[in-house]
């Protein structure tokens, strides 16, 4: 394992989404960076189009925990599985706000150029969430 890299999804995880330290955002991404699969399957943004999907994601939830359940880095390639936990305080998700806490399961895939994140992959099982937030 790259000591360069070693606990790269954690700190990212944690300063970016943990903290909502916003900010932090250019600190671990590369100018050029991509990211792939957030907030929707299709979705292919550059890092002025992830912050606003970000500021909406917190603007439809709070209370945001991620936990890396694990990780595993090959030179600049990052693979992690994740469990987030959330509160639904706000009305982003096309009906009013239920203020239920859900948990939901999922990975991501990071390769970095120069220390810093160049291309992202997002997979998340959302579906629970939803369900969580209906039942």
């Amino acid at each position: 394992m790259s000591d360069r890299n070693r606990n790269f999804s954690h700190r990212w995880f944690d300063e970016v989404w943990n903290k909502q330290n916003e900010s932090h955002i250019d600190d671990f991404t590369h100018p050029e960076a991509r990211s792939f699969g957030f907030p929707c399957a299709d979705t292919a943004l550059s890092m002025e189009g992830f912050k606003q999907a970000y500021r909406e994601f917190n603007k439809t939830f709070s209370g945001i925990r991620v936990h890396v359940d694990e990780e595993l880095i090959e030179g600049d390639n990052i693979a992690c599985r994740w469990t987030a936990s959330v509160t639904h305080t706000g009305e982003g998700l096309d009906f009013p706000a239920t203020n239920k806490a859900v948990t939901f399961s999922g990975s991501s895939f990071m390769h970095l150029r120069d220390g810093k994140i160049l291309e992202a992959w997002n997979f998340y099982d959302f579906t629970s969430a939803i369900r969580q937030l209906r039942g």
